[in-house]
């Protein structure tokens, strides 16, 4: 991908957030923001700053402020994935163009569960090992339906990616992290678009893409203990090259400037080389890392990676 500046790229995607009611990513600037059942504030706050407690035990970086409510879990130990225990699995596909709504969106469930959106039906999808990046040994594709669902049975150790395909679609991948240890059923949203849209995004605002420029590009989303997109969090990559850009959206636009996700979650970066990255979250209030991610980008492609607390 080549541009005449990554600023360009991203206020051209900019333009299509704020384009009537549509949205890019599943941004609406105007959703519905729950608070967290005990936090005291909008979903992912930090709670109030005081002593160097977690809900009342030493916080684990000792800076002073306290981890509570939507980050409690960060004081539990990993949960011990059972490779007996067999998932299943949905991923839905949707348009991420068009206006999509979450659970989190309407009363303050999981932003996971999905509840409308523009799906895409025909694109094929399969869950690939993280030591098969090339999904070598994948099983065969299973084909979404008119609704953009493809369902799998998955073993509860699964901490792979899943491989989206359609003719007509930009290549993209999805690393949702590990699964939740003991729930037999899980449904992971997913996007993708053509590549006009994606070369319009940059279009509107004058820049130069080409889709086989060697770089990809990437998303992040940050969930909290309670399934919720995360305020309030930074992100470091390991390897941007000289080329790569990071952003955070900011009141559904994504921003250069910016430090940290709002409350949608939100981060990402363009131009990014093709290879292995690791992306860490950080608690900007407190210091404490609440996850990682590493997931490989391919040239021409999209990739999209959560960091999820529950799913450590």
């Amino acid at each position: 991908m080549t541009t005449r500046g990554a600023t360009s790229v991203l206020l051209g995607a900019g333009i299509l957030a704020g384009a009537g009611c549509a949205t890019l990513l599943g941004v609406d600037p105007d959703r519905y923001v729950a608070a967290g059942d005990d936090a005291g504030g909008q979903s992912g706050d930090a709670g109030p700053k005081g002593d160097a407690t977690v809900d009342g035990a030493p916080s684990p970086d000792g800076r002073g402020a306290e981890v509570s409510g939507p980050w409690s879990c960060l004081t539990a130990p990993p949960e011990v994935l059972d490779p007996a225990l067999h998932v299943d699995v949905t991923l839905i596909v949707m348009d991420p163009i068009w206006p999509t709504n979450s659970a989190g969106e309407n009363d303050g469930g999981p932003s996971l569960v999905t509840i409308s959106g523009n799906w895409l039906p025909n694109v094929a999808v399969r869950p690939c090992g993280l030591l098969d990046p090339d999904c070598l040994d994948a099983p065969k594709a299973v084909i979404t339906d008119d609704a953009g669902r493809a369902e799998f049975s998955l073993t509860g150790n699964f901490a792979g990616f899943f491989d989206l395909h359609r003719p007509d679609l930009v290549p993209a991948t999805l690393y949702p992290g590990h699964l939740l240890a003991g729930q037999p059923v899980a449904i992971l949203p997913s996007i993708d678009l053509t590549p006009t849209k994606f070369l319009s995004v940059a279009w509107s605002a004058g820049a130069t893409v080409t889709l086989d420029g060697g770089v990809g590009h990437v998303m992040i989303a940050v969930y909290d203990c309670q399934d919720h997109q995360a305020p309030g969090v930074s992100i470091a990559y390991d390897n941007l090259g000289s080329r790569g850009a990071p952003f955070y959206f900011t009141n559904g636009l994504p921003d250069l400037t910016a430090s940290e996700t709002d409350s949608f979650g939100l981060a990402g970066a363009v131009n990014v080389p093709a290879g292995t990255v690791k992306a860490t979250a950080t608690l900007v209030s407190t210091g404490t890392e609440v996850g990682s991610a590493s997931f490989d980008v391919r040239p021409g492609s999209l990739t999209s990676a959560w960091i999820r607390v529950r799913a450590r």
